[in-house]
């Protein structure tokens, strides 16, 4: 009985094409993946910009004083954005959950960060002038104390950041 071996394994051609394929599989899965959290960074940038948009929109357009409040919620357990009328910051009339995925902050004129997202004792306040829609005033607290911040939120996630500007004088902000 002539039996024959067929007990050769892959070709060096076989295994080129394989680990082709797994590149190309991995380098998709990769990209996706990083579109997705700049997706989500871009969406949780726009959440806060829009609220600031409300509040400045708000206050131009209806009676009374609006004003924002970006502080960590106990309850919801993540940054919540309140949105209040005539300095009235326990009574929200809109209340914006941020989550708790992602990490938003402002810096002092140093550099050094204050979470927003971790402690309550930390907070952001602003409200705008009626008469021109420019800023009334900007506060950052930290455990109670008055941060001189450089007049940017930050929104962090999976290690990319974007900026959200805050022109003083004129109550215009956008994302960088």
């Amino acid at each position: 009985m002539n039996r024959k071996n067929n007990n050769r394994g892959f070709s060096l051609i076989e295994i080129i094409v394989t680990i082709a394929i797994m590149a190309v599989v991995t380098a998709g899965a990769v990209s996706i993946y990083s579109l997705i959290n700049s997706s989500k960074l871009k969406s949780m940038a726009g959440k806060v910009n829009d609220a600031i948009s409300d509040v400045r929109s708000d206050t131009l357009t209806k009676e009374g004083v609006y004003g924002y409040l970006m502080k960590y919620d106990n309850t919801e357990k993540c940054c919540t954005i309140y949105l209040y009328k005539d300095g009235n910051t326990a009574n929200p009339y809109k209340k914006i959950s941020l989550g708790s995925s992602g990490r938003y902050y402002v810096k002092d004129k140093s550099g050094n960060p204050y979470y927003l997202d971790k402690v309550d004792t930390n907070g952001l306040n602003f409200e705008f002038e009626k008469s021109d829609g420019s800023f009334k005033f900007i506060k950052a607290t930290s455990s109670g104390t008055a941060i001189d911040m450089d007049n940017y939120i930050y929104v962090s996630y999976s290690g990319k950041v974007k900026k959200i500007k805050l022109v003083k004088l004129t109550g215009k902000h956008y994302i960088e």
